[in-house]
């Protein structure tokens, strides 16, 4: 994992395994679901110190294929009073393949 604060930015390469498989050969949505929440929550936590999530929003664009590498980008999007809003792609290693977007 690697954070930037000052950027508001964090990427994360993953891979996940068989135990996160769903339907055959592809990863569970709800573990997709736990990195980016995790993953923003991460963020948060690094820019704003203690926060909580109010909304996640995660939209699955594509399936994740068991044992692929994933590129994980988070973003701060803006700060409104003590609010903040993140968002999150999830694309293959290579960059060419969207799987999940989120905010």
């Amino acid at each position: 994992m690697f954070l930037s604060v000052p950027k508001g930015h964090l990427r994360c390469l993953c891979q996940p395994g068989p135990f996160l498989e769903g339907h055959p050969g592809l990863a569970h949505g709800g573990a997709i679901a736990t990195l980016i929440d995790t993953s923003l929550g991460t963020l948060a936590l690094a820019v704003a110190g203690r926060v909580v999530t109010a909304n996640l929003s995660i939209d699955y664009v594509a399936p994740v294929p068991l044992l692929s590498v994933l590129l994980l980008e988070a973003f701060l999007q803006r700060r409104q009073g003590r609010k903040l809003f993140l968002g999150c792609d999830l694309w293959d290693a290579e960059g060419t393949t969207l799987h999940a977007k989120a905010t």
